[in-house]
């Protein structure tokens, strides 16, 4: 990747799960390091807890997404910031 860009992924926390897909995400990694991709950012978290937190922001004071360079606390973040972190992330079959 050129001039300092990244590379933005969401997984979802079942994407993750087990021992078997925790090593194919090893060797994702292993892969990336390998091209000479250095700065990925990940936010594992599900589209229905991102909606979730931004309707009760209350209920999820801690979690931290991975914004562009940066984490943050998603409740902290502007309702257009979050739209879009919400938007990037979907994949189209969440609900």
């Amino acid at each position: 990747m050129a001039g300092g860009q990244l590379l933005n992924m969401r997984f979802s926390p079942g994407a993750l799960e087990g021992d078997e897909n925790l090593e194919k995400f090893a060797c994702f990694i292993e892969t990336g390091r390998l091209k000479n991709i250095f700065h990925n950012q990940f936010n594992i978290v599900d589209s229905k807890t991102l909606r979730a937190a931004k309707e009760h922001p209350e209920e999820y004071p801690g979690l931290m997404v991975r914004v562009a360079g940066y984490c943050a606390q998603f409740a902290s973040l502007m309702p257009e910031a979050q739209d879009a972190i919400i938007a990037r992330t979907e994949m189209g079959w969440e609900s």
